[in-house]
């Protein structure tokens, strides 16, 4: 029996894992900066420049999962069900 999902689908769905993964980390980074700050408020200014710069990455790294995740669900429910239009602007 052939596999449903193609093989872009497939590579789609490891690369959003992977993505995920990666803000999970820069995450953590983020939430000891902060637990750091509270233990050192002296720190703040200095911790402040390296939070901005990790919280640009996870906002992109969003961005990107969040249309992976509307892919992935079009492809879905054109899957399962070969009547239903796709909406507008979304890949097919």
């Amino acid at each position: 029996m052939p596999s449903a999902l193609s093989d872009s689908t497939a590579r789609l769905v490891r690369a959003t894992i992977a993505l995920e993964g990666a803000a999970v980390g820069i995450g953590n980074v983020l939430s000891s900066s902060i637990h750091s700050v509270a233990r050192n408020p002296s720190l703040a200014k200095q911790l402040f420049g390296y939070a901005i710069f990790g919280v640009v990455p996870v906002l992109e790294i969003r961005k990107v999962v969040g249309r992976a995740h509307e892919t992935l669900f079009v492809k879905f429910i054109s899957l399962n069900s070969p009547k239903t239009r796709v909406p507008f602007g979304f890949p097919s």
